[in-house]
């Protein structure tokens, strides 16, 4: 039997659930999560001075739009053109043909350079996870999840869906943050949603816990009259979209009520919100790093297909990728830490070229390997300098402009 009707089903969809996917839609672009339905759609972030970008994971960073403009100087107009490719910047040069009937535009093409240029300062984009839009959702899928274990619904469900206006959310009742001092339930997977129901039969009370992508935790408390304790849970894992088992530490549950921890504006909710959030950027950038790594190391020794790989080969290949790290660690965006990942990869990685090496050039391939080794390390050298700019931040790549 159904907890909502079918017009409440659909506003339940449009008017709730939706805000929240669209909440996390550029966190799960950046970490490239699975899905139940669909693909993760780019999304758009705009650095300091005000441009935007479009963001999607394992493609360089792309201009939202082209820039064309026009300026008047002595003598004459200065057109500036940036096109994200030249099938753009044709088009743009037509409107300048259009105005000049002489201007040649395969000249004009033959002139075009591509420039790299990271964004100025951090990226930001929107990331409405606050109780406007997380309450709601996560008040509804408290009942369903209760439902679908044997136990009724929150009374209140359908009154609260039947006036719900999205225009301006009312908070849903006995909804709240809810992070305990002493960790209580964790699931294998670097991020992972955990759902847990917990019904207690002497406090006649339920707490339906939420933890989305390890970084905000809801709780929802509602009546129980079971005699029995009851417990359920299911958690996934975001990125492989594989069921994994939670674990809860009842012990530190024991004694914990179940009510709000946290109210909005708390310093310590905005630390646990940073941390967290500065964690899933962090699985970002490693995971855009490796998916880099496999595409560079395509690029750089597929060119061999029949074998053996020659010295030569290997130490061309082994520049070509560290020529593409030393530009990424120039992003401002760039951390030290993720850096020193890097470094210990890359490290791994040449060491393991090395043994490929027959004896006799293995003191030579060793020589360009240290060579190779202390361009890295005055890189880091360099970050590690006071004074020098240091952020966790996003891990795309530069933007192409033409």
């Amino acid at each position: 039997m159904g907890i909502l009707s079918k017009n409440g089903n659909g506003l339940v969809g449009d008017k709730i659930d939706l805000p929240l996917i669209q909440a996390f839609q550029s966190v799960m672009t950046l970490l490239n999560g699975s899905r139940d339905r669909g693909q993760n759609q780019p999304t758009r972030m705009t650095d300091e001075s005000g441009s935007t970008y479009v963001v999607e994971f394992g493609e360089p960073l792309k201009m939202d739009r082209p820039d064309y403009r026009e300026e008047q100087i002595d003598g004459g107009t200065a057109i500036h053109i940036a096109a994200r490719n030249l099938k753009e910047l044709r088009t743009l040069l037509g409107r300048v043909k259009a105005n000049h009937p002489d201007f040649d535009i395969d000249e004009a093409i033959k002139h075009a350079v591509t420039e790299q240029s990271w964004p100025d300062g951090m990226l930001h984009g929107q990331l409405q996870i606050g109780p406007r839009v997380v309450f709601p959702a996560l008040f509804v899928s408290a009942s369903i999840f209760a439902v679908h274990h044997g136990h009724p619904p929150h009374p209140d469900l359908q009154a609260y869906i039947g006036r719900f206006d999205p225009e301006s959310p009312e908070m849903p009742p006995g909804t709240f943050y809810f992070i305990p001092s002493q960790p209580w339930i964790s699931a294998p997977g670097k991020v992972t949603h955990i759902v847990a129901l917990m019904a207690s039969a002497e406090r006649h009370e339920m707490l339906v816990y939420f933890e989305l992508l390890n970084a905000v935790a809801v709780g929802v408390r509602m009546p129980y009259a079971g005699k029995e304790d009851a417990r359920a849970s299911y958690a996934v894992d975001i990125l492989t979209g594989t069921e994994v088992n939670p674990s809860i530490d009842e012990e530190a549950l024991a004694g914990v009520r179940w009510h709000a921890t946290h109210k909005l504006g708390d310093h310590e909710l905005y630390e646990f919100t940073q941390e967290r959030m500065g964690r899933l950027i962090g699985v970002s950038q490693e995971r855009a790093f490796e998916a880099e790594f496999e595409d560079l190391m395509t690029r750089a020794f597929g060119k061999v297909k029949d074998g053996p790989f020659t010295p030569a080969d290997l130490a061309e290949g082994i520049r070509e990728i560290l020529d593409h790290t030393l530009l990424h660690w120039q992003r401002p965006t760039m951390s030290l830490d993720v850096m020193e990942e890097q470094l210990q990869q890359l490290e791994e990685f040449m060491q393991e070229m090395e043994r490929l090496v027959s004896a006799p050039a293995r003191v030579p391939f060793g020589a360009l390997m240290n060579g190779f080794r202390r361009r890295l390390a005055s890189e880091i050298a360099r970050k590690r300098r006071p004074g020098t700019p240091d952020a966790t931040g996003l891990r795309p790549g530069p933007a192409a402009d033409h």
